[in-house]
């Protein structure tokens, strides 16, 4: 997404009770931009990509991490520069 876009309006009611801070909240297709159109500016760190698995009760069986956030060495990588751990 980008900064004005909206998954959704005026929500109330419409989310579970139970539904607290730190929950994982899961929305189907969604996000695609964020990888696609993901930029090296600053040298940012490219986030974790995660997906689930449905059970046979359609509900979400398994949440995977597919791929990790970048770390540093990754960062470095990129740029060509070697061991960027022992740099510092």
């Amino acid at each position: 997404c980008f900064q004005g876009d909206f998954v959704a309006r005026d929500v109330r009611g419409n989310l579970p009770d139970d539904l607290r801070a730190g929950d994982v909240v899961v929305m189907k297709d969604a996000g695609a931009n964020t990888l696609s159109l993901f930029s090296r500016h600053c040298s940012r760190f490219a986030p974790p990509v995660w997906g689930f698995r449905w059970g046979d009760d359609d509900q979400i069986r398994d949440l995977v991490q597919l791929k990790p956030r970048e770390d540093l060495d990754s960062i470095a990588g990129f740029w060509g520069v070697p061991a960027a751990r022992a740099a510092l």
